[in-house]
């Protein structure tokens, strides 16, 4: 998974074991690690794409981008269900870095139409190099545990990635 990341978009970032990839295309990986008998369930996506202006990284444009990848790879069990940002409670948003310029993410996602959520952290890197935005995001769900110290190890992984 690792050599994939690291050849696909260009991120070195390590992937503790456990992990699976639940689905793969081009510019979207989505990686996954089950743990049935607690029924916590720890996600990563990484979705990268083309950079074309400044605007790409205000808060509305990225939690469009989220919604959207939500919408799209993430349905729920019921007819018409999936993913999407909690509305209820903004999202937190802040540059976290300039070189890569990096902004911060984190709020609660929720399953529209169905009676899912959690917490999620998320990133948006711009590669200046590739002119590309590369979104990764960790999100959990494990509605019968406090979410701290699962949210806390997804902030690590997440924490921990560079660019090439």
């Amino acid at each position: 998974m690792e050599k994939q990341l690291q050849k696909s978009y260009g991120l070195n970032m390590t992937i503790p074991t456990g992990y699976k990839i639940a689905s793969s295309e081009k510019g979207f990986i989505w990686l996954r690690k089950d743990n049935p008998k607690a029924n916590i369930i720890s996600n990563i996506w990484i979705h990268s794409r083309t950079y074309i202006n400044p605007e790409q990284f205000n808060k509305k444009s990225l939690i469009e981008l989220r919604d959207s990848i939500g919408k799209t790879h993430v349905k729920g069990s019921r007819p018409e269900s999936f993913m999407a940002t909690e509305t209820l409670y903004s999202p937190d948003y802040r540059l976290i870095k300039e070189m890569p310029y990096t902004i911060e993410t984190k709020g609660l996602w929720t399953m529209k139409n169905d009676f899912l959520g959690g917490p999620y952290t998320a990133y948006a890197i711009l590669d200046e190099e590739k002119q590309i935005i590369i979104y990764i995001e960790g999100f959990i769900y494990c509605p019968s545990e406090r979410k701290r110290a699962h949210i806390f190890e997804l902030e690590a992984i997440l924490s921990g990635l560079k660019l090439n």
